[in-house]
């Protein structure tokens, strides 16, 4: 009989062993649940508070092309129909070389003064910071760029003119931003 009792016993341990490993692995799995419920809660809140602080910090560094636009276009365009203006007028031959060697160059100086009313405007109305008015004077000088490149690959039809397509925007964009710093350091003085 103490067999037969020893063998109940260690059923019975068996039993509550293995019935106390599964409440024990049962309740482990519950708290895991509720756990990775909890912690995937949290990294899904915080990942969509992270994404909408990077992106008001991505705001902050650039606007829609839309707003560049509307700052860029009149002045843009004011330019661009100058120099359309001055190549149209050196087609009469008393005001060729008048055109040619006088005002033209002196496009150059005109430019640098709508350049730096871009960044005047970019500080005085809009309140920018010093990247936003950089970033919109240099794609009002590349806007320029393409425009006036493409004015001079129909007008002169020369090999040249090719190659001026990519130089002509990214010299006119440099020299924005050169002369927008410039007219941020005289506007910071004021």
């Amino acid at each position: 009989m103490s067999e037969q009792s020893h063998k109940n016993n260690q059923i019975f341990k068996e039993n509550s062993a293995n019935d106390q490993l599964d409440e024990v692995l049962g309740n482990l799995d519950k708290e895991i649940e509720t756990v990775n419920k909890n912690d995937v809660e949290k990294k899904v809140f915080m990942q969509k508070d992270e994404f909408i602080q990077k992106k008001n910090k991505l705001n902050k560094k650039f606007k829609d092309l839309e707003w560049y636009w509307k700052l860029i276009k009149k002045p843009i365009l004011i330019l661009f129909g100058l120099q359309v203006s001055v190549y149209i007028l050196s087609l009469v031959p008393g005001l060729k070389l008048l055109m040619v060697g006088v005002f033209d160059p002196l496009l150059l100086l005109v430019d640098f003064v709508f350049f730096g009313w871009i960044v005047a405007e970019v500080k005085l109305k809009n309140n920018e910071n010093l990247w936003q008015a950089l970033v919109t004077v240099f794609l009002g000088g590349f806007t320029l760029g393409i425009l006036v490149s493409i004015l001079k690959f129909f007008w002169f039809r020369e090999y040249w003119t090719i190659f001026n397509l990519i130089a002509e925007p990214v010299f006119m964009g440099l020299i924005a931003v050169i002369v927008g710093l410039v007219a941020w350091v005289f506007i910071r003085r004021k």
